[in-house]
């Protein structure tokens, strides 16, 4: 039984088994259909904040860690969270917590292919049968109480961000009579092969963010893309899908730029930059 399947079969037990407790769970998410950039969903209307408090230093989401990696790359990480925790420390808009938060309870974002690995059960509600491809999705699960009474000892400010850095599965998007493309975010689309599987997904490296006020109501939370692992067409034929390893989180970290924006930033600094300023800026 691969993941898909696994988590469909469980939503439905839970369902059958846990009563109240299970009903409460799912109630606590909220799952939207994304068309195109911005992959962020502003819940409520209302003045944007003026700034934030940074609620904990990035980290890789829970589930990355639990259904995605071998546990023992989550180091390998470590490096490209402390570039954007600097990042996150310089903006003008934003200051970091001294009292970080811990991720259980945490809010959990996952936005990408409503048939990801790690896409969660109610993603398939939003598949229509007209859909030539699974469509892109954003669910949140909303933190737990006990999580919110913690954030209650955070510094007072405007509103608090929650940023995860994640590995999820994105959908393809047509290009034109026979090409293909990724997008991954606004204005960052990836042109793919003619020669690739069609309905096979690519493994995405993405930030998420969840904005919270004061009160712990959520909202907006959001992804963007920032690099995608594209799997030559041989390996796709056998069901094989290329992952990011150590290398490719070097060349992320150092090497791979925003040729299209004005000096050229790196696709992880653009990408935070962006998910940090739509979340901020209100409907």
């Amino acid at each position: 039984m691969n993941l898909r399947r696994c988590a469909n079969f469980l939503f439905i037990v839970a369902l059958a088994t846990g009563g109240c407790a299970a009903l409460e769970q799912i109630a606590n998410g909220r799952t939207d259909r994304l068309g195109k950039p911005p992959f962020v969903v502003h819940y409520e209307q209302g003045p944007a904040p003026s700034s934030a408090v940074v609620l904990a230093p990035v980290a890789l989401d829970r589930t990355t860690i639990r259904d995605v990696l071998v546990p023992s790359m989550a180091a390998d990480f470590a490096t490209l969270a402390a570039a954007m925790d600097a990042r996150l420390a310089a903006m003008s808009c934003c200051r970091v917590s001294a009292m970080p938060l811990s991720d259980d309870g945490a809010p959990l974002v996952y936005a990408g292919s409503a048939a990801g690995e790690t896409a969660p059960p109610q993603a398939e509600a939003l598949v229509e049968r007209w859909d030539k491809r699974p469509p892109m999705v954003l669910h949140l699960e909303e933190p737990s109480m006990e999580w919110l009474d913690r954030m209650v000892s955070q510094p007072p400010a405007p509103a608090y961000l929650w940023i995860r850095l994640a590995l999820v599965d994105y959908p393809l998007t047509d290009e034109g009579l026979f090409g293909k493309k990724m997008v991954l975010g606004e204005g960052h689309d990836v042109p793919l092969p003619f020669l690739r599987a069609e309905l096979h997904p690519l493994q995405v490296l993405q930030v998420t963010g969840a904005l919270l006020a004061p009160d712990g109501r959520t909202l907006a939370a959001g992804a963007e893309g920032i690099h995608a692992m594209d799997t030559p067409f041989g390996a796709q034929a056998f069901g094989l899908q290329k992952e990011i390893d150590p290398e490719t989180i070097r060349v992320i970290l150092t090497e791979l730029r925003r040729e299209d924006l004005p000096d050229r930033p790196l696709k992880w600094e653009a990408a935070l930059d962006n998910l940090v300023a739509r979340l901020l800026r209100g409907r």
